[in-house]
């Protein structure tokens, strides 16, 4: 972001209004998204402990346990079973299935550096993050 801003500053000093603007944007843009980011993690973070058994991220890692694999790692193929170990009854399309999915494994790139490859499967945490982020609710593809 300091370099947007440093941008930002050089545009000014040689009034390039337009250059200006677009960085702007961008960087506001940008912002927005590193403070997205601060509150799911602030979230996560919030809610890590699992001794409230009422709670939502209880219920939501009981289901993904039963879901998962031995190794606690859930495949796309398991979406539907998870949806219906936590109570939907509609069923999901493919495509809202394959949108899920590809918002989680967004939302796992985001943990880790470029240079590890998307995995075909997924941690509660990962699960975690999706479920109390922005894109789950802007979306409408909560379980």
């Amino acid at each position: 972001m300091a370099v947007y801003a440093e941008a930002i500053r050089l545009c000014y000093n040689i009034q390039d209004e337009a250059t200006e603007a677009i960085l702007t944007s961008k960087l506001l843009q940008l912002q927005r998204h590193a403070d997205a980011l601060k509150r799911v993690e602030s979230l996560v973070n919030e809610f890590s402990s699992d001794s409230d058994t009422g709670s939502e991220r209880s219920r939501l890692k009981t289901a993904f346990e039963k879901v998962a694999d031995a190794e606690g790692f859930l495949m796309k193929g398991q979406l539907q079973i998870l949806a219906q170990e936590l109570g939907m009854t509609d069923v999901l399309s493919n495509n809202e299935i394959d949108e899920i999915w590809s918002q989680m494994l967004e939302m796992d790139k985001t943990t880790h550096t470029s240079n590890e490859a998307a995995s075909p499967i997924i941690s509660f945490e990962t699960l975690w993050r999706w479920w109390v982020s922005d894109t789950a609710y802007q979306h409408n593809t909560l379980f």
